[in-house]
């Protein structure tokens, strides 16, 4: 029965505009999975597990070792009624602010508030948190959360985030900038490429293992998609530096009105940018970019406070390790400074 719901046309067009209501964003992952799961022998595996969703209600904390080495780690809840309580979590011995946003949130709107977007209501309230007295001295480790559902909402155009964002018109044409200028420094200097590819875009691309999987239909697996617009990216890219055309353009790594301008009346700059921005995956790193540069308008980062971000997903173990490494570096700027001091 619920199966049979589930392939119905009007029940997977309401799913498709999922962004409208306050629908869990994992429902159809499970819902795919009904045969599966209704099977007296099913038994949950990681990934069904780590889909799971429920709200943070009240302080929770859990203490962790790494390395040997203790990390108490205090979850509070986003929502806004639950606010009122972060200040009963913090002490003197915070090391540092995890902050979670959910990055794919740009075309939702609060559950409290349905005239108040979630992404900028998200991106405010780490302003406000950043300039509260409690924190002046904390840095923070920003997670722009469920890449994987952002990802998928780039690929499929439905609800383009400049429907939602009109200033993102202006921050595609920005990281363009940023990425060819990071791209020109290095050949100038003549040095390799890849750290700027590395820099932009290795987040996004699959692991080895899993690009060189292949599908056992025949059919491009999303990994092997990906790999193939990365393939593009780079033709394009190393095309237009072999033309001499990179070198021709003033491209000096700013991003101010003036140099935009110049740039968007070169024919040839515009001709190139185009030809990216129909690639899914350079659309989905302008994005995610975008989206990361909403959040660090925020905070006035200064040498011994800093916001460290990370595009994640809720399934990717290297968050752990992500937040353990921005920690270390923030002890060890610490302790620089005191011994300057």
């Amino acid at each position: 029965m619920c199966n049979a719901l589930w392939e119905d046309r009007a029940v997977k067009a309401t799913q498709d505009r999922g962004n409208e209501f306050q629908q869990i964003d994992s429902a159809a992952y499970f819902l795919e999975k009904l045969n599966e799961i209704r099977n007296p022998e099913y038994s949950p595996s990681d990934k069904d597990v780590l889909q799971c969703r429920t709200k943070t209600l009240g302080i929770h904390t859990e203490t962790i070792f790494y390395h040997g080495i203790p990390f108490e780690l205090v979850d509070v809840g986003g929502q806004r009624e639950q606010r009122a309580k972060w200040i009963e979590a913090v002490t003197d011995g915070v090391t540092a602010v995890i902050f979670l946003t959910d990055a794919s949130a740009y075309d939702t709107m609060l559950e409290e508030d349905h005239s108040v977007n979630r992404l900028r209501e998200s991106y405010q309230l780490l302003g406000q948190v950043w300039n509260k007295s409690l924190f002046k001295d904390k840095s923070f480790i920003l997670f722009l959360n469920k890449q994987d559902k952002l990802a998928s909402k780039v690929r499929s155009q439905r609800t383009p985030i400049i429907d939602f964002f009109p200033e993102y018109e202006l921050g595609k044409f920005k990281f363009t900038i940023t990425f060819l200028s990071d791209m020109l420094t290095q050949k100038k200097r003549k040095k390799s490429d890849a750290e700027v590819w590395k820099k932009h875009f290795s987040y996004f691309l699959p692991a080895a293992s899993k690009a060189s999987a292949g599908s056992s239909s025949g059919a491009m697996t999303l990994d092997e998609i990906i790999m193939e617009e990365y393939n593009q990216v780079q033709s394009m890219i190393n095309k237009a530096v072999h033309d001499g055309r990179l070198a021709a353009w003033p491209l000096t790594g700013d991003v101010k009105d003036g140099a935009i301008t110049t740039l968007m009346e070169d024919e040839g700059f515009v001709a190139l940018f185009n030809r990216l921005m129909d690639v899914a995956l350079y659309r989905t790193v302008t994005v995610t970019h975008f989206i990361k540069t909403l959040f660090l308008a925020e905070c006035e980062q200064t040498k011994e406070r800093r916001v460290y971000p990370y595009p994640t997903t809720a399934i990717d173990k290297r968050n752990v390790i992500r937040v353990f490494d921005s920690c270390k570096e923030i002890l060890q700027g610490k302790a620089f400074t005191e011994m300057i001091i």
